[in-house]
């Protein structure tokens, strides 16, 4: 679970806010498929207050890149953003480890969004636990045990 209060900043960029403020806050749940395929579903209040969820699906390939969707539905009308109350998209993460040559977690991603408005709307927060512990799970563990002993 995840909980935020956010104020918007004011357009001029400087120190200043603009009076609208809302909590935001999500609860995901996380299902490991086989084939490195990851399911996640997160409910909750969404930036511009709607309330809603919304479904990723993502998979990990064995040489680190990563590809996936996503699609979020809430309680905003259609009438009131149109398309942009069903947020959707799709995303890419390559790790830099083969363009750098030495090892390293670091990776690009991008995610592309035909449409961005603010019916489904969620902050972006880094660090999220679940992909900072995903590989320490039963599994992982296991796969990287002879690491352990060179």
């Amino acid at each position: 679970a995840e909980i935020n209060f956010v104020r918007q900043r004011d357009y001029n960029m400087l120190l200043g806010f603009r009076p609208y403020q809302v909590a935001t806050g999500h609860v995901s749940a996380y299902w490991k498929m086989r084939n490195g395929i990851l399911a996640q579903l997160d409910v909750g209040r969404y930036l511009a207050g709607d309330v809603g969820a919304t479904l990723t699906v993502q998979r990990t390939f064995a040489n680190g890149w990563k590809a996936g969707a996503f699609m979020t539905l809430t309680n905003v009308p259609f009438s009131t953003f149109g398309e942009g109350a069903f947020d959707k998209g799709i995303m890419l993460t390559i790790p830099l480890s083969w363009a750098i040559s030495k090892p390293t977690k670091r990776a690009a991603s991008i995610v592309i969004r035909p449409v961005t408005r603010d019916g489904g709307a969620r902050l972006s927060v880094r660090n999220r636990l679940y992909p900072l512990l995903e590989g320490t799970d039963r599994d992982g563990l296991r796969a990287d045990w002879g690491r352990f002993w060179r």
